[in-house]
């Protein structure tokens, strides 16, 4: 449920806290159901286009440096606050954001997540950090005999 449905439907409890509890029954899901920002049938890619279409008008002319220097920002914020949502949706937006501004498409984003996933299959990885990362093993090369 989102923050504003959560914000509704706490106002409205508090109106039929003076009819009774038994109004109530069922309420969330009906709030849910005409949620203006709940998007049942929705995909990374109408996700995409939507947050485009608007961050389009209201950030004209940011580049993708732009972006990437806002998403540094919010991923200082969401390391702050690992367990909100909003921190996460920020990093989140931001970096879809830059993905369509290199041409990406979601399709695209997905692909190359999943090629990526194949590379991190086939390496090794050491133990958590000081820090508590953990970082592959660099695999060393063999020296070349021309």
């Amino acid at each position: 449920m989102s923050k504003i449905t959560k914000e509704i439907e706490a106002k409205l409890r508090a109106v039929f806290s003076l009819v009774g509890d038994s109004v109530l029954e069922g309420l969330s899901e009906e709030i849910a159901a005409i949620d203006p920002w709940t998007k049942p049938d929705s995909s990374l890619q109408q996700y995409m286009d939507a947050h485009a279409e608007w961050a389009d008008v209201k950030f004209k002319g940011q580049s993708l440096k732009g972006v990437l220097a806002h998403l540094k920002k919010e991923i200082a914020e969401w390391k702050d606050a690992p367990e909100d949502p909003e921190e996460f949706a920020d990093c989140f937006s931001l970096m879809m954001r830059a993905w369509r501004l290199l041409g990406g498409t979601a399709d695209t984003a997905i692909e190359t997540a999943y090629q990526k996933l194949d590379v991190c299959k086939g390496r090794e990885y050491g133990e958590p950090d000081e820090d508590g990362s953990v970082q592959h093993i660099p695999q060393s090369k063999e020296p070349t005999h021309d």
